[in-house]
């Protein structure tokens, strides 16, 4: 995996989504299909798409597979509409731990506990606010 971890501050950032409620891990099609709906919202609108966002609402280690909520963002403009399907909310405004990894399709789940074993550690204290994955296109 070759972690990293930095803290990091990422301004407020207001983002278009779309909300997923049900089991996720490990579900390639799932992503590919909420990935393909965004991308068909956001082209038609000029939407930068080279940053893009999963929050995970929920902790799986409490709440149950059915009940598990995941949002797929992507950041937009002020001048941007939301309808339909998609929502908006902001995200960041605070520092994060910031963790890079070269994943493997099957390290995810190790990715996140390896994040929560170094903040447990940290001496950080936590914002109130749900964790996600930042991706970027280089």
């Amino acid at each position: 995996m070759d972690p990293k971890v930095n803290i990091e501050r990422i301004e407020k950032t207001r983002v278009a989504y779309l909300r997923y409620v049900g089991p996720y891990a490990g579900d390639s099609a799932l992503f590919e299909g909420l990935y393909a709906r965004l991308f068909a919202w956001t082209k038609p609108r000029g939407v930068d798409t080279s940053v893009t966002y999963i929050m995970y609402h929920d902790d799986p280690a409490i709440t149950e597979e059915q009940k598990l909520r995941m949002s797929i963002c992507v950041p937009i403009a002020d001048d941007i509409a939301v309808s339909g399907e998609m929502c908006e909310m902001t995200i960041g405004g605070c520092d994060y731990a910031v963790g890079s990894f070269m994943l493997a399709a099957d390290e995810f789940g190790e990715a996140w506990k390896y994040m929560c074993e170094w903040f447990a550690k940290s001496g950080y204290q936590p914002a109130n606010q749900p964790g996600f994955e930042r991706y970027t296109q280089e």
